[in-house]
């Protein structure tokens, strides 16, 4: 079988039925082969961010495929916006024949140079007959939490040579529950005045209902975290009280009233830069699969699965009298509402530093 078959069939295996490119001659081999749908972009980096709104809404992997090193080298904005987004794409790029890199033809690139710091992971194909493992493990590290691109250079002269067929693909897994939510149901309980800030995680894991009945047993307002690349809000949630700004005067000015904020499936994403520091992480909770979160607030946690984790600390929660709420979330709503019609004035003072203890505390919504 051609390499370019075999590899079209692991694709189908994974479940990519679609390819987003802007293909040249070194994606020739890998085109002769490839039964899945084939989207024809006028520009590398549109397939790339084609595919990573296909990987967004379908919750898997999804592919594009770039033309050698001017190809990759257009779309590495659009790359960065993927690993921000943390969207499982596949990005495959058609590398010159190895068989004369040593005389450093047209097109060919140091592929694993060019996305230092931007893939999870990265293989350049040797041999026809490692396309099954590489393909294997590509998929797994886009998948595994938290998600993000993945690269694999596909060589010429590799997709032009005969692969056996793979005796199969495993199913890629999610994280599970893998640490227990005592710590952080243990803050819940604690807590007389709590928030929620909730990001992208809770559209990945369709947490939604488990978000809204958690708001709803803590009678607690909730806010969007800043620069969310997807909407993490159910519809019509009556808690909610409105975006955070990525920028820690405002984020410490709108949370610091609170005595616990629980960070659901969210970062604080900061820009630009501002004096006032974050809030300390003794009154900060994260929930959710990115270690590197709660690592660099140093706070209470709990890793895993995020619907997994919600549903697990929802018994911990009873509800609260429903009418004692309500003054509390619309005091928040209409304080961030406040809050950002004045920004745009206070800014330039805000960066140079932060807002003093008493004027936050006297203007938090939840006082």
């Amino acid at each position: 079988m051609r390499a370019s078959e075999e590899f079209s069939r692991l694709l189908e295996n994974h479940g990519v039925h679609e390819v987003f490119g802007n293909p040249g001659t070194t994606e020739l081999p890998l085109l002769e082969g490839l039964r899945q749908r084939y989207y024809l972009m006028l520009h590398d980096s549109i397939a790339l961010g084609a595919a990573d709104g296909a990987a967004q809404v379908s919750r898997a992997v999804a592919v594009a495929n770039l033309h050698a090193a001017p190809g990759l080298g257009n779309s590495i904005g659009f790359l960065d916006t993927a690993r921000r987004n943390h969207s499982p794409v596949l990005v495959t790029v058609g590398q010159q024949d190895l068989r004369h890199a040593d005389q450093n033809p047209l097109l060919f690139g140091d592929f694993r140079s060019m996305t230092r710091g931007l893939v999870k992971f990265f293989e350049e194909v040797p041999r026809p007959g490692d396309l099954a493992t590489a393909l294997e493990r590509a998929v797994q590290h886009a998948l595994e939490p938290p998600m993000g691109p993945v690269l694999l250079s596909l060589p010429m002269n590799v997709m032009e040579g005969t692969a056996e067929p793979s005796s199969g693909t495993s199913e890629p897994r999610r994280t599970a529950i893998v640490e227990d939510v005592g710590p952080v149901s243990e803050r819940l309980r604690g807590s007389s005045n709590p928030a929620l800030v909730v990001g992208y995680e809770v559209d990945v894991y369709d947490a939604f209902e488990e978000v809204a009945e958690l708001a709803r047993r803590l009678g607690a307002p909730v806010y969007a975290e800043p620069i969310c690349s997807r909407s993490p809000v159910p519809a019509g949630l009556p808690n909610f009280a409105g975006d955070l700004l990525p920028q820690s005067a405002f984020i410490d000015s709108m949370l610091g009233g609170y005595d616990l904020v629980v960070l659901v499936g969210a970062d604080f994403t900061l820009y630009p830069y501002s004096a006032a520091p974050l809030l300390p992480g003794d009154r900060l909770a994260y929930l959710g699969s990115d270690p590197a979160v709660p690592a660099k607030l140093r706070c209470a946690r709990a890793l895993g699965n995020l619907k997994s984790l919600l549903g697990a600390i929802l018994p911990f929660c009873p509800p609260p009298d429903a009418g004692s709420a309500r003054p509390r979330i619309s005091a928040a709503r209409t304080g961030w509402r406040a809050r950002l019609r004045g920004w745009g004035a206070s800014s330039s003072s805000m960066r140079s530093g932060a807002p003093s203890r008493t004027t936050r505390s006297s203007t938090n919504p939840s006082r």
